[in-house]
């Protein structure tokens, strides 16, 4: 497994090539990274595989816009990904090549001649590299979280992914970062210092396991906004999800499920980039289940029929009970809220409980009204 054009594009050195088409193939994936110049065309059908990446200078084609073309024709017929122009002959690609890539969505980049070949090479080669080692620490990832694991089981395997791991671990998932590849080669090499921590890109985001020798508590808050602060120079946007501290390395597939509901939590329901699990209430539940039937049809009971009062009425009862919940119940608050009198709420409130014969259940029709408003900002 590769790395696509997109992630090379933010690596140093070619960070600095600029797009000249063939950007619709911005996700195509590269296996490897090498040089071409001689325009022998029988050789690339032979030695050019599928995903391989190309810098050249076109030195021995700079005066032949027809064998050019005839280069990026073959080497896109042979399945590369892509193709680096130095600019040490060229500023700029004829547009019929640049109509060519276009259409077949090649991606063909300039880069400037002061970038040595070695850089681009040697930075591409390590983030592919990077990337098959964390495949291999995904899918133990993936066996951890597996249930009926046992505790020897899960330390076992923990310690193949990281041997320095330490006892007290805490674990952080972001989210929606732009850009993922460069955010996690920033947080890496911040990860370098402590040792006993494992950055690992998860699904679509970046798990980020912190273990510790001693309870790391009043360090922990410290340490992820550092993490944030990283992501943040980079221009990113993010969330993200953050564990309970937990005393044994056999509690880390706890500890990972956790900063995964916490991160998609945050995505859901938070307007904050940081969310702790400790502070999710009821949401700890109704996460995991929200794609059960029985949390579907409770919703089904509560939400609807107010809506659709609503909708017939043109009133506000949905807004109203949505007020309510978010205000704990308090009548005041909520009136406060919606810039209502008092008596406006409880009228609606009265009406929301005729609607779902609910007038004798005071102390369950809130209980009942604030889990389904809940379980809304999860589905919707």
């Amino acid at each position: 497994m590769g790395i696509s054009v997109k992630d090379a594009l933010t690596l140093p050195g070619l960070n600095k090539a600029r797009l000249l088409a063939g950007k619709k193939g911005l996700n195509k994936i590269i296996e490897r990274v090498s040089v071409v110049e001689a325009p022998d065309f029988k050789a690339y059908k032979s030695l050019v595989k599928e995903g391989d990446f190309f810098i050249t200078s076109f030195y021995a084609v700079k005066n032949d816009e027809h064998l050019q073309l005839k280069a990026v024709e073959t080497l896109l017929s042979c399945g590369s990904s892509g193709l680096v122009v130095i600019d040490l002959y060229f500023k700029d690609l004829s547009k019929e090549i640049k109509n060519f890539a276009d259409e077949a969505s090649f991606p063909i980049m300039i880069l400037p001649e002061s970038v040595p070949y070695a850089e681009v090479i040697t930075n591409v080669m390590d983030a592919i590299i990077r990337q098959k080692d964390n495949l291999i620490k995904e899918m133990r990832i993936n066996n951890i979280l597996q249930n009926g694991r046992t505790k020897n089981e899960i330390i076992e395997m923990a310690l193949s992914i990281n041997r320095n791991f330490r006892k007290n671990v805490v674990c952080a998932y972001c989210i929606n970062t732009d850009g993922l590849l460069d955010s996690f080669v920033s947080l890496k090499n911040y990860s370098e210092k402590f040792k006993t921590w494992e950055i690992i890109n998860y699904q679509k985001g970046i798990l980020i396991i912190m273990t510790f020798e001693n309870n790391p508590e009043n360090l922990v808050k410290y340490l992820i906004n550092e993490i944030m602060d990283i992501i943040s120079l980079k221009g990113k946007t993010f969330k993200i999800g953050v564990s309970d501290v937990h005393e044994g390395l056999e509690f880390l597939n706890l500890s990972i499920k956790e900063a995964l509901i916490a991160a998609d939590a945050s995505d859901r329901i938070s307007q904050s980039c940081i969310v702790n699990y400790r502070d999710l209430g009821i949401y700890k539940l109704l996460m995991p289940l929200r794609d059960k039937a029985e949390i579907q049809n409770f919703y089904n009971e509560i939400i609807p029929p107010i809506s659709i009062y609503d909708q017939k009425y043109n009133t506000k009862l949905f807004e109203t009970a949505v007020a309510f919940v978010e205000n704990d119940g308090n009548i005041k608050k909520t009136a406060r809220a919606l810039f209502q009198h008092e008596n406006t709420i409880r009228y609606r409130l009265n009406r929301i409980k005729e609607i779902l014969n609910m007038e004798n259940q005071e102390g369950s029709f809130y209980e009942q009204l604030s889990i389904a408003v809940k379980i809304h900002k999860l589905l919707f």
